[in-house]
């Protein structure tokens, strides 16, 4: 893929980007998503992916993969997906696609996924630690996908329009519109152009965190491979060693226009724009004094939370010792209660 750009959503500090994710999308790119969803009669034109309803239900443009996404995570990605350094665009038309309103929120908030065709998960997953010169060059004219939804949605009901949709002037009738319950079974297979390695890489990112990842496994137990494999695939095209000799190349090589070797997306906006400072900086930082308060001040509270922890365990298993004369079993309330402070040690 040779698409890339300037992201003004850009943020450094958080691996998951926080909404709003439908910051500007430029015009061009706009362009090129309606053309594409426009002239294939199989994909659904300007209409929400979810609901297949027009303009009128407030559809419009969204990213698939964040526009905010860290500038490191982009690094790591480009060199996961064998492309040259600053050539990712997030502003590409195969990131960018048609949503509601409900939706768009719906999608901020974590609570629906789409999930690529297994064969092509398969072939990402079997492909992840064979080296990026290995990296599958998939390019289809239309991808097909399953909406994946979170229990959160139970009480969201989806009323999908008939495709195509009704062109008559009188006001559409019940029969053109299909309820879905959750958690949406029957819903039926989506396809659209968004490729799968952006669609991969924002689920598999949701997906790792252990919030998101139990309930979707609990809703979807079928699917539990599949969430697996694509948390692995994540994984690995993020958690890349950079002090190895073919990471220090792609490090020190600069910008490139040349993407010939991926046609899995096109050249539609300006490049990404190369930063001041390397995002793989293997410099540790400077050990200025204020920084060696902070952190010694960090590991004291650390430790203070630890025992605090052990304290309450100890005086729970003296209390039931002195009542029942039993051992205290950690129960599943226990450690729910103070999973969080311990989880930070």
């Amino acid at each position: 893929m040779s698409d890339s750009g300037d992201r003004s959503c850009d943020s450094s500090t958080e691996e998951i980007p926080q909404p709003p994710r439908h910051c500007d999308i430029p015009a061009s790119a706009r362009r090129l998503v309606t053309v594409i969803t426009t002239g294939n009669p199989q994909l659904s034109g300007k209409r929400c992916l979810i609901e297949n309803t027009d303009e009128c239900n407030d559809v419009q443009h969204f990213y698939c993969l964040s526009r905010a996404t860290p500038k490191r995570i982009l690094d790591k990605l480009e060199y996961a997906w064998n492309m040259k350094r600053y050539t990712l665009n997030l502003d590409s038309r195969y990131n960018i696609f048609f949503l509601s309103s409900k939706f768009r929120s719906l999608y901020d908030k974590q609570r629906w996924l789409l999930f690529p065709e297994t064969r092509i998960i398969d072939e990402y997953h079997a492909a992840k630690d064979k080296g990026r010169e290995n990296f599958p060059k998939i390019d289809e004219t239309v991808y097909r996908y399953r909406l994946v939804a979170h229990p959160d949605m139970r009480l969201v009901p989806i009323h999908r329009q008939a495709s195509p949709p009704p062109t008559a002037p009188e006001p559409p009738s019940q029969t053109d519109f299909t309820y879905f319950p959750h958690p949406y079974h029957n819903f039926p297979i989506i396809a659209s152009h968004l490729h799968p390695r952006f669609v991969i890489c924002d689920a598999g990112r949701k997906l790792r965190m252990g919030l998101l990842l139990f309930p979707y496994m609990r809703q979807h137990p079928s699917l539990e491979s599949e969430i697996e494999k694509m948390v692995e695939i994540y994984n690995a095209w993020t958690d890349i060693d950079p002090r190895n000799d073919d990471a220090q190349a792609f490090l020190s090589s600069g910008f490139s226009n040349d993407g010939a070797h991926d046609t899995s997306s096109k050249n539609n906006v300006n490049h990404r724009v190369r930063g001041t400072r390397d995002r793989w900086d293997l410099t540790p930082p400077r050990a200025t004094k204020r920084r060696k308060l902070m952190d010694e001040e960090a590991l004291r509270r650390a430790l203070d939370v630890k025992k605090q922890v052990i304290s309450g365990w100890l005086d729970g298993v003296a209390k039931e010792r002195e009542v029942g004369g039993r051992e205290y079993p950690m129960g599943e309330t226990d450690l729910t209660q103070h999973g969080g402070d311990v989880a930070y040690l």
